[in-house]
């Protein structure tokens, strides 16, 4: 019984870690990011090693990062277009003036700006956000929202 015990637990060990083989590397990547960022945005970096607002410390891992569109963000977190956002970066020099990127991110300091700290990004390549507001950004969050809810739903999870 032991034995039998431990092979189930292994099973659905290695189901839960491994990848989905429905979904793209990729896309299983950004899904995680998705998932555990509260803010996602799009925006053009204005600044390396500087901050937004003065509550926040500066150093060579922080840019100013003008805000172009809301991917997802808590109700409570007021920003809109062309605000100014501090970013942490985990890799500062991947980045420099005038790069536009999807950055994944948790909140860090509020107070009269926004401060965050990257847990991921995504270079925007081609014209970056439509008239309407809603970029190639925004369709690939509505897709990865949409895996999230579906690997959530009750019916993807194995039960024995």
């Amino acid at each position: 019984m032991n034995s039998s015990s431990s092979l189930v637990a292994g099973i659905l060990w290695t189901a839960l870690l491994a990848p989905s083989a429905a979904f793209p590397q990729g896309q299983n990547n950004q899904a995680a990011l998705a998932k555990q960022s509260s803010i996602i945005f799009s925006g053009t970096v204005s600044q390396l090693g500087a901050v937004s607002f003065s509550g926040v410390p500066p150093s060579p891992q922080t840019i100013v990062v003008h805000w172009d569109s809301v991917l997802k963000k808590p109700p409570a977190v007021s920003l809109k277009k062309g605000d100014n956002v501090t970013v942490e970066l985990k890799d500062p020099s991947a980045f420099q003036q005038g790069t536009q990127a999807t950055f994944y991110t948790e909140g860090w300091i509020f107070g009269s700006g926004v401060a965050v700290k990257e847990l991921g990004h995504e270079f925007n390549t081609g014209g970056g956000v439509s008239a309407s507001g809603a970029g190639a950004g925004q369709t690939a969050l509505s897709q990865i929202q949409e895996q999230i809810s579906n690997q959530e739903s009750p019916s993807s999870h194995c039960v024995i």
